[in-house]
C-alpha cells in the first residue's frame, strides 16, 4: 500500500511540478521593465530644466587654462610627501626649552 501511495503521488506531484515550472513570469517582469532606473534618474536629477534657460558656464580663455592645467597635473604629478617626517620636530630630543 505504501508503495502504491508513493508511485501515485510521484505520478500526480510530478507533472504538476514540471507544468508549474512552465509558467511564464514575464508578464510581471515585463510591466516593471525600467521602472528602478527611471526612479533613479529622477532622484538623481536636479533640474530638469536647466537646458532650457542656456549655460552657465567658463569664458573660451578661461576653460582653455581649466584643461590645460587638469592635463599638464598628469604630465607632472606633484611631488609625494615625505611620510617619514610627519609629526616630528626640527632639533633636540623632544623636550621645551
Amino acid at each position: 500500500m505504501a508503495v502504491r501511495f508513493h508511485s501515485l503521488l510521484a505520478f500526480a506531484v510530478l507533472p504538476a511540478a514540471v507544468l508549474a515550472s512552465c509558467v511564464s513570469t514575464t508578464p510581471k517582469v515585463d510591466r516593471a521593465h525600467g521602472v528602478a532606473v527611471t526612479a533613479a534618474v529622477h532622484r538623481q536629477t536636479i533640474d530638469a530644466n536647466a537646458g532650457a534657460r542656456g549655460v552657465l558656464s567658463f569664458d573660451g580663455p578661461s576653460a582653455d587654462a581649466a584643461v590645460k592645467h587638469y592635463f599638464q597635473s598628469f604630465a607632472s604629478p606633484p611631488a609625494a610627501a615625505d611620510t617619514l617626517a610627519i609629526g616630528v620636530s626640527r632639533g633636540g630630543t623632544g623636550s621645551h626649552p
